[in-house]
Parts: structure tokens; sequence; C-alpha cells
């Protein structure tokens, strides 16, 4: 099975928090660590933007990463969010265990 890391920026906390307690509840991830006040430079619309956000990882599955990408596009203000997955390639025996464990299968929840 292959397993992701999914890294998403929030405008603020809160917002974060809304989503990573939805992506739990409903077993599309296992864990969601969130880092409040980050601050993120990037170009934007011919600007240099430098904003503070907060940034969440979220570890799952990769057969679930367009299904959380559904859900943040569902909660997420911003016109072009940061949704990114990043491949695990290694995980101790005992927490690839408790991630499979914790993540539903996505026929169960479809």
């Amino acid at each position: 099975m292959n397993y992701i890391l999914v890294t998403v920026t929030f405008p603020d906390r809160k917002l974060a928090e809304e989503v990573a307690k939805d992506l739990i509840r409903k077993r599309y991830a296992a864990c969601c660590q969130i880092f409040p006040r980050i601050t993120s430079i990037y170009a934007w619309k011919g600007k240099i933007e430098n904003t503070e956000e907060t940034l969440c990882f979220i570890k799952t599955r990769m057969d679930l990463f367009h299904t959380i990408e559904k859900v943040i596009y569902a909660f997420h203000p911003y016109e072009v969010p940061e949704i990114v997955a990043i491949p695990l390639c290694a995980l101790s025996p005992s927490y690839r265990r408790w991630l499979e464990e914790s993540v539903a299968e996505e026929e169960k929840n479809s």
C-alpha cells in the first residue's frame, strides 16, 4: 500500500483544525499535524506576497488523495490552495500497522 504526506496551507489555525477533524472523523486520514504561524513568500498575480499561514500535514494513503483534495476544496477560501502529496518511502512497522488500521478503505467512504 502506498502512503503519502499531504501538505496544505490555510489562512488560519481554526480552519486547519476544522478540516483536520473532518478528515479524521471520516477516516480519510490517520493523523493531521498543524503548524501555526508559518511565513509563506510566493508570487501571486504579478506581485511578491508575504503571508502568515497555518501548515497542515495529513498522513494517508495515495488512493485517498483525490478524496482529501475534494474535502479541502469544500472548506478552503483560497483560489489556488496548496495541496501537495509527498510519498512516504519508509515507515516503521508499528507506525505502518497503525496507519493501515486508522484509515478506512476508500470504497467504504464513497
